[in-house]
């Protein structure tokens, strides 16, 4: 038998066998209160499922008028309709304090396909970003993909802030183990502890980028789905140190509650970084032209994205409560959420039949 790839090797020994046993335990036998009431109820992946009856009909809506381009190829960056759309939505949605170009928008299949895109931009073979902990734990894994990048995992504070003392700390100690440190991945509103980086915290990341010479990375998936006191980035990014290392990340999954789509989002103001990936990666990375039509029919209906994005978050801080409240009559300490309800970290272990339940990375 011919052997596989050094690379597949590594990257099989960097996934977590618990994961994905427990997908496929999860895809064999899913959850559905009225066709499979005694199925395994997912705890692990992170999905809004309660806006499909808003999203179905709109997706029929928008799919009924197929066409000739609907059988075509698109360019590999996109679909320049879907960039001039997302453009004007991350504008508006941002509150973005410069004028969002379409050219510098890139389409991929999902975010994590535009995690592996730029950190096989940012970086070569065996260099090293920072990764604040905890955190989503297959970041480590798409990061690594194609590039061999590798985390340095960096303890958030006590309170799950931003500490640039523990970044400088692991940089240096790295640095003087002869690594080579590229980047840091930056996930706000935070996932797992659902906890908004603040507009300061996240400037003084970024200044100690600009000394270090590094990329930063900020993925605001989570953007739109949040009912905290947040700042997009997007809105300050005239205050960015270094704007030609900052790159943004945003997709569909969370705030429009379609994770099928896989439909990820990649943004900068370097032009170099957003030609070199929408030239090369982009290739193998394209959404199908079925989706981003779609996606670009939505966007273009600005009064429904706004209802629905409303009644969205709605429903969040109303199903927040229902959760936060079942937790404090048990005496269930949590973690407060200030952005989200996607997440919660619990101090206890509670034992339910079919729950499947992966928190993340943890230094």
């Amino acid at each position: 038998m011919a052997d596989l790839s050094k690379r597949i090797t590594r990257q099989v020994g960097l996934f977590n066998p618990t994961i994905q046993e427990g997908l496929d335990i999860l895809f064999e036998d899913p959850y559905d209160h009225k066709s499979n009431p005694n199925g395994i109820v997912n705890f692990k992946i992170c999905e809004n499922k309660m806006m499909s009856d808003l999203m179905i009909p709109k997706l029929q809506e928008v799919t009924l008028d197929l066409g000739d381009a609907e059988l075509q190829y698109t360019a590999p960056q996109g679909f320049f309709g879907l960039r001039k759309e997302v453009a004007s939505f991350l504008q508006e949605k941002s509150r973005a304090d410069h004028n969002i170009l379409p050219e510098r928008v890139l389409i991929l299949n999902a975010c994590c396909s535009v995690m592996s895109a730029v950190a096989f931009a940012i970086g070569d073979e065996g260099d090293s970003y920072l990764l604040p902990v905890p955190c989503y734990d297959m970041i480590a894994s798409f990061m690594n993909t194609y590039s061999g990048l590798r985390s340095i995992l960096v303890d958030l504070d006590d309170d799950f802030s931003l500490s640039v003392d523990n970044l400088m700390k692991e940089y240096d100690i790295a640095v003087g183990a002869g690594k080579k440190v590229r980047g840091i991945m930056l996930v706000n509103p935070d996932n797992p502890s659902a906890k908004i980086h603040s507009k300061s915290s996240i400037l003084e990341v970024m200044e100690f980028a600009k000394e270090r010479k590094l990329h930063v990375i900020v993925d605001e998936i989570y953007l739109c789905s949040v009912f905290g006191d947040f700042a997009s980035s997007l809105s300050y990014s005239n205050e960015w140190p270094d704007p030609a290392n900052v790159h943004y990340i945003w997709g569909f999954s969370k705030d429009f509650a379609y994770s099928g789509a896989r439909c990820g989002i990649f943004y900068s103001k370097n032009d170099r970084i957003v030609k070199a990936i929408g030239s090369t990666v982009n290739f193998v990375h394209t959404v199908s032209v079925t989706t981003q039509l779609s996606l670009y029919r939505i966007l273009k209906d600005k009064e429904w994205v706004n209802n629905f994005l409303s009644e969205s978050v709605r429903r969040l801080q109303k199903h927040c409560k229902m959760l936060t409240d079942i937790l404090d009559k048990y005496s269930v300490c949590y973690i407060k959420p200030q952005g989200c309800i996607q997440y919660r970290m619990v101090d206890k272990i509670i034992e339910i039949k079919n729950i499947i339940y992966v928190v993340g990375i943890c230094k």
